[in-house]
């Protein structure tokens, strides 16, 4: 049992390795497509190992290993926040790379073990079905439930690839779903080569390969396609590249400010029509939000942009209730007078990493060092004259599908801050999600990061421009609405 778990912690690092954006620490790598087959393979080993289990404890326990190797593989940038200078809590790094993954493998512990009798004594293409099944709900319940935190979903194999658009009628779990599906099939096939008809085999091959057809057709993908006469919005990127460590630095809180400013300076290539300057989640300390001085500094920098131009930047805005003082992490409009005409508070915060679960049993501090985070009532749009409504998403509020549906957003803003991972494969696969949110919305997104990946993303997914991780510069480019579909 003892090698068999073993072999089962290999395969399921073996798919994580295999996603585009893999690598542990600062080794970052792309292996796609060329590791379709070990991805497969390791599928192929967990539903084996399962189909042989003669007990449910034995299929939870198993199915547990597997995504044991296959988060922390995959997640093993998460714990580079805790090795961020000054970060007092340092010492939970172990914690912070086994016990995420340890919590997230639980879900497919439970769902493969209480489904246990469902596989078992089933033709194999039926088992087949139904561990796809179970591993699809799985995947909807880790997505879902406790605040939820839907990474790695095997549906973003594909995300450099034209099927990644399948995301748009499938959505993330649908995807999933047929992705696994595929797998199966082309597992079936091979297995079974000696059969005569290997009819299980090619009806899955076939679903996925007219889905494959459709996607990639241009009819398909005319549905992303904007209408010229439809509405432009120009924006301003900056990233302003601040190091972690330094960012919450009294001393040079000051300097930071003055860096997104002289950044922001009127590009050259400016057309004279209404601008949105953006600066990246948190880019204002609380006592800057409503300071006379940073509001007089926006004004006139506003001042040399076109009427009607405003500034987005995110902000930890602090309100004072009673004797206690409540922070959020906010977006927040300015206008040419420097007046605040808009805010967002983020409402789905970070667990462990902007709030602190379970707090009476875990006696430390959030990564974020505030305590007094709060979320704000929900997703909603802000809208500025002349600026079509959009939908602010801080942080992994993006990785959330259908997250802003509903709304009636005409673009999605998303602003964040990566540099608590560092140069690894965490701002990458982000921003892969935020593609992802585009496409399932068929809405264009605008990325702004600390210190990258910024980017300009087309409903369809396609970044049109970006500024890479580590560089500290400013983008100017042209959204467009689409007003097609």
């Amino acid at each position: 049992m003892l090698r068999l778990l073993f072999f089962c912690l290999l395969a399921g690092a073996a798919a994580a390795f295999s996603l585009p954006d893999s690598g542990v620490g600062t080794f970052v790598f792309d292996p796609t497509p060329y590791s379709f087959p070990v991805f497969a393979c390791s599928f192929g080993v967990l539903f084996l190992s399962l189909r042989r289990s003669s007990s449910a404890f034995r299929s939870a326990a198993i199915a547990y290993i597997w995504a044991l190797g296959y988060f922390t593989a995959g997640l093993s940038w998460v714990a580079n926040a805790l090795l961020i200078d000054g970060n007092p809590y340092a010492w939970a790094y172990p914690l912070a790379l086994f016990g995420l993954p340890a919590l997230l493998s639980l879900f497919h512990a439970v769902a493969f073990g209480v489904g246990y009798r469902l596989m078992q004594n089933r033709r194999e293409w039926l088992s087949a079905l139904i561990f796809i099944t179970l591993f699809t709900v799985s995947e909807i319940a880790r997505g879902t439930l406790f605040t939820g935190f839907p990474w790695l979903l095997p549906s973003m194999y594909w995300a450099n690839t034209p099927l990644f658009l399948g995301i748009s009628t499938f959505g993330q779990y649908g995807l999933t779903f047929l992705t696994l599906l595929f797998i199966f099939s082309v597992l079936h096939s091979f297995i079974r080569q000696s059969s005569p008809v290997n009819i299980q085999g090619a009806i899955g091959i076939l679903i996925f390969g007219l889905m494959s057809i459709w996607v990639t057709s241009d009819a398909y993908k005319n549905k992303f396609n904007y209408d010229a006469s439809g509405n432009e919005i120009q924006v301003v990127l900056v990233q302003a590249n601040i190091p972690q460590s330094e960012k919450w630095d009294g001393e040079k809180l000051i300097d930071h400010f003055y860096t997104h400013l002289t950044l922001s300076k009127r590009p050259d290539n400016l057309r004279d029509q209404p601008t949105v300057i953006i600066w990246p989640e948190t880019a204002l300390a609380p006592s800057f939000v409503n300071a006379p001085m940073v509001q007089n500094q926006i004004a006139q920098l506003l001042a040399t942009y076109p009427k009607d131009s405003v500034l987005l930047t995110g902000a930890l805005r602090a309100e004072k209730h009673g004797d206690e003082m409540r922070y959020y992490n906010s977006a927040i409009i300015y206008d040419a007078t420097g007046g605040i005409i808009a805010t967002y508070d983020k409402s789905h915060l970070v667990p462990f990493g902007e709030y602190m679960p379970f707090q009476n049993y875990i006696p430390i501090g959030p990564i974020a060092q505030f305590e007094g985070l709060q979320p704000g009532p929900g997703p909603k749009t802000l809208s500025a004259p002349h600026i079509p409504p959009f939908a602010p998403l801080i942080c992994y509020e993006v990785i959330f599908p259908g997250f802003t549906k509903g709304l009636g957003a005409r673009w999605l803003v998303s602003l964040t801050n990566d540099s608590w991972y560092g140069n690894t494969a965490g701002p990458r696969q982000h921003l892969a999600l935020a593609r992802a949110q585009a496409i399932a919305t068929g809405l264009p997104l605008v990325r702004v990061a600390g210190t990258g990946i910024s980017a300009i993303i087309h409903a369809d997914g396609t970044v049109q421009s970006r500024i890479s991780y580590n560089q500290k510069k400013s983008e100017t480019g042209i959204i467009h609405i689409n007003t097609v579909n």
